[in-house]
């Protein structure tokens, strides 16, 4: 059989202005039981990717929480995937706000992954000022980017595994687009169904 990679994105959101009760609770139920379960099992490797509201409060309610993110960050068993807070600030905006995740969040000098939010394209704005060193050195961003972008230029199931490289303004951009089966299947589905069906994509 042949190998296929699971590349495992958790994106957690919260929107602008939620009661801090409601933050709270999705806190004690999921943000820290899957942490702490990340803790536990150091060989599973995934990103996680926490919108701007959702930080914001993680920082100053759970700052513990954003040291442990950054032991996970430190021993290379997670990656933290940037984004702006929100999509309507100007480009300047934008870079100044991917720089500051990429600071805080991540170690090294190497390129970061950013957040593409579902629902939205390619802002023309975004590929060169996306990267916080202001696209001085090339191949510095690698957008998740989403299904819909991807079918809206004629693509199938079928050629949305691996990834596409396209460019903008001459900087290289690498594209992971989200499997339909996975992204409706995977918060809901049973995980025996969701193997099988990552086995019957293997097969050749």
């Amino acid at each position: 059989m042949n190998k296929i990679y699971l590349s495992l994105i958790l994106h957690n959101h919260q929107p602008v202005g939620n009661y801090d009760f409601v933050i709270a609770d999705a806190y004690q139920k999921a943000y820290e039981p899957m942490l702490a379960a990340l803790e536990k099992h150091p060989a599973v490797r995934a990103a996680l990717h926490y919108s701007g509201p959702l930080r914001e409060w993680l920082t100053k309610v759970q700052p513990d929480f954003i040291k442990r993110v950054r032991t996970l960050v430190g021993r290379k068993q997670i990656e933290i995937l940037t984004a702006v807070t929100t999509s309507r600030c100007s480009p300047r905006c934008r870079r100044r706000q991917a720089g500051a995740d990429h600071q805080n969040e991540r170690s090294g000098p190497q390129g970061f992954s950013a957040w593409n939010r579902s629902g939205c394209g390619w802002p023309s704005a975004c590929g060169s000022r996306i990267c916080p060193r202001c696209c001085t050195k090339p191949a510095c961003a690698t957008p998740s980017s989403t299904i819909r972008t991807f079918k809206y230029g004629g693509y199938v199931d079928d050629d949305l595994f691996g990834h596409y490289v396209t460019e903008e303004q001459g900087h290289p951009i690498h594209l992971f687009s989200s499997l339909q089966y996975l992204r409706l299947n995977m918060p809901w589905g049973k995980v025996g169904d969701i193997i099988e069906w990552l086995r019957q994509a293997a097969a050749p």
